[in-house]
């Protein structure tokens, strides 16, 4: 039987914001082309922050763009967001564990952070042992900023950059999320997770209107998960 992954030493607020500066570096360009859509689409720039540093999820932000109009469709925009969000309640569901027990400040706090890549790195720093608070505080508050401070720039300089996606920025969304899986690759079984998942999450985009194909991903991902999961895979701190 292989043996658990041996516990390291407690990571550091400073070891967190060097953990995330990749996935920072990233997501700088996407909160620029973020802040750009927003004033184009008729946000003012303080409006643009503001709604970057309230929902802090990039994926909602861009669809509320998507569906942003006057007068706001306010029951379109809610149900939209909803839906698109409901992965976090099955990450909440895999990270509460790792949470700190009987802080609920400093839990409230940990959770209004975890975007998709606080959460994938949280999630693997745990399964190691090293995982603390203040390491989490450090991926997640430099992401935070960065994201928030590229938004900003990107509203401010809107006008003189013309229509942002033209600079492939908006790649860089699909290239953080690649990397976030690679992470995560145990074998075999993990590419017929993955397989799985995206297929029924191609299968809703054609079939279904609306952002149903992150919750059909989602589900049918985590049902693949538990149909091929194995019980050595709790000792050896790994799910497939």
């Amino acid at each position: 039987m292989t043996a658990s992954p041996t516990p390291l030493r407690p990571a550091t607020f400073r070891e967190g914001m060097i953990a995330i500066l990749p996935i920072s570096l990233a997501a700088g360009p996407i909160g620029l082309v973020y802040g750009a859509l927003a004033v184009d689409a008729g946000l003012s720039p303080l409006e643009a922050a503001l709604s970057s540093a309230l929902i802090f999820a990039g994926s909602a932000q861009f669809l509320a763009l998507e569906l942003w109009e006057v007068p706001v469709p306010v029951l379109s925009l809610t149900v939209a967001a909803f839906l698109i969000n409901l992965r976090h309640i099955l990450m909440g569901i895999a990270i509460t564990p790792h949470l700190p027990p009987n802080r609920p400040f400093a839990t409230a706090g940990m959770l209004y952070l975890m975007t998709d890549e606080v959460w994938a790195m949280a999630l693997r720093q745990s399964v190691r042992g090293a995982m603390t608070v203040r390491w989490y505080f450090g991926m997640g508050l430099s992401l935070f900023l960065v994201w928030n401070g590229w938004t900003v720039i990107g509203a401010l300089a809107g006008a003189l950059m013309g229509d942002p996606t033209r600079w492939g920025f908006d790649f860089a969304f699909v290239a953080i999320f690649i990397g976030l899986l690679g992470g995560f690759w145990t074998g075999s079984r993990t590419a017929v997770i993955w397989l799985a998942a995206a297929g029924a999450a191609c299968a809703a985009k054609l079939l279904l209107p609306g952002p149903w194909y992150v919750l059909a991903g989602a589900l049918v991902g985590v049902a693949g998960a538990a149909a091929l999961w194995r019980p050595e895979d709790r000792r050896q701190g790994m799910d497939p």
